[in-house]
């Protein structure tokens, strides 16, 4: 678990920086679709580090900075970008912890096997360069804000899904896109049922993939997808809109970021062929398992919700426990501290809001994050009539079984429609010990969705 919530959560570095090492010889590369950028400017247009001589946006084309810069880290060099890191930041951001962040996300990755693709661009004020690189298992995505003096002022760290077609002995998975915004995404059908029962997945919170990949090695959405149709259930999986569209407008709210994209992929499945128009379900994980009821009630065509690791408490709440843990947690390294105090201060300003606390945290604005606190989705729940299905892992310290859990079994008593499971030892992600998702929550997800 630990190594899960690195990935999420150690990715975004908040840097301000100079041109990365030496000049390297051109290469071309094919531009990637759905690239990712995570401007986190530091309002700084000029590096207070020494820069060493080291051209500017004038001399140097920022394409080919961001492209040194990723190959110098895929091949364990960290000092050229460390070196350039303004002085306010140097104490946050050392050559180590800029070394481990990069590290852990690519520990399982596999062998490096070069650039795949590069993408100019323009987020959040800032000039971008994405650079995905390619290994043996995943690519990952490092995306580059650069200010008028070609200061970097924003690196994020991601994972990148190269989309295949597949097909085994099981199911088939063809490569969609979903609604105006053509969000790119996955249609697994089981083979052997004729128009099976669909469930659309959900993502939890964060610019999530179509797999809501975590680390190389968990990728739930994935496997659930895959272990769904070996049930003979079929799937819907797609982007989530600000991973695929990065430049996330100021005026973002839940309602853009997921609902809205939750009804383009309802409406996507009424109109799918090979799939049971009459029985669609919500599959929700974390934030989606939070959000399963009210897009339930959103649309009259779901005909049951499953809630993994959901919560009926406000986000800002839930925020204030997760990121005070972060804090309290002597593990936790000196910029996720950092990121986690801005958590809190985030969510206490939505709670009780004030004119000081206009607050932007992980590429977000305070709107988003208090557009949260409009939603009621245990009042949905309580509303719906449904089959609804509750599922959390007792080891889960996100989302809790003795709180969440145990509160939508308070919220939803006497309601024969809605059920509940508990499983011993499991965590956020409902792994088993090889990491893998628990067969035992596969298999309850199925008989839920076949039975209705």
């Amino acid at each position: 678990m630990k190594k899960c919530l690195a990935a999420v959560l150690a990715v975004v570095l908040a840097l301000s920086a100079g041109a990365c090492g030496k000049k390297k010889e051109d290469k071309k590369t094919p531009e990637s679709s759905g690239a990712q950028s995570v401007p986190a400017g530091t309002g700084e247009e000029e590096s207070s580090a020494d820069t060493s001589g080291q051209e500017t946006e004038n001399t140097t084309d920022l394409a080919e900075m961001a492209l040194n810069c990723s190959e110098e880290m895929a091949q364990g060099e960290f000092q050229p970008t460390a070196d350039r890191l303004a002085s306010m930041l140097k104490a946050q951001v050392s050559v180590d912890s800029l070394r481990e962040t990069y590290r852990t996300a690519v520990e399982d990755a596999g062998e490096y096997l070069g650039v795949y693709s590069t993408e100019s661009g323009e987020a959040g004020g800032y000039s971008t360069e994405t650079v995905v690189l390619e290994y043996e298992r995943i690519s990952v995505k490092l995306t580059y804000s650069f200010s008028s003096s070609g200061a970097i002022v924003g690196l994020g760290l991601n994972y990148y899904i190269i989309p295949e077609e597949s097909e085994t002995d099981a199911y088939t998975e063809t490569i969609v896109t979903v609604g105006d915004y053509e969000l790119e995404g996955f249609l697994t059908l089981p083979k052997g049922v004729e128009e099976p029962p669909v469930v659309l997945l959900v993502q939890g919170s964060g610019q999530h993939n179509m797999n809501e990949t975590v680390s190389p090695t968990v990728q739930p959405f994935e496997e659930i997808a895959h272990m769904l149709a070996e049930r003979g259930i079929a799937t819907l999986r797609v982007n989530k809109r600000y991973y695929q569209y990065p430049d996330i407008p100021e005026d973002a709210t839940i309602q853009t970021e997921v609902l809205d994209d939750a009804d383009a992929a309802i409406d996507f499945l009424l109109g799918a062929d090979g799939v049971d128009h009459d029985r669609i379900f919500v599959l929700g994980h974390s934030q989606g398992g939070m959000l399963a009821p009210v897009i339930a009630e959103n649309n009259a065509a779901v005909k049951g919700i499953i809630s993994l690791a959901g919560t009926p408490r406000a986000l800002p709440v839930v925020a204030i426990d997760q990121y005070t843990a972060m804090m309290n947690d002597p593990e936790s390294d000196e910029g996720t501290k950092i990121q986690a105090k801005l958590g809190i201060e985030m969510a206490k300003g939505c709670i009780d809001p004030s004119p000081e606390d206009d607050i932007s945290f992980l590429g977000f604005q305070a709107a988003y994050w208090c557009s949260f606190a409009e939603i009621d989705q245990g009042a949905s729940a309580q509303r719906l009539e449904i089959p609804m299905l509750f599922l959390q892992g007792s080891d889960d310290i996100q989302v809790y079984a003795d709180v969440d859990y145990v509160m939508w079994q308070e919220l939803l008593e006497g309601k024969d429609n809605a059920g509940f499971k508990l499983y011993d030892g499991l965590g956020h992600f409902f792994n088993d010990k090889s990491g893998s998702t628990e067969p035992e929550v596969a298999d309850d997800i199925a008989e839920f969705v076949l039975a209705n």
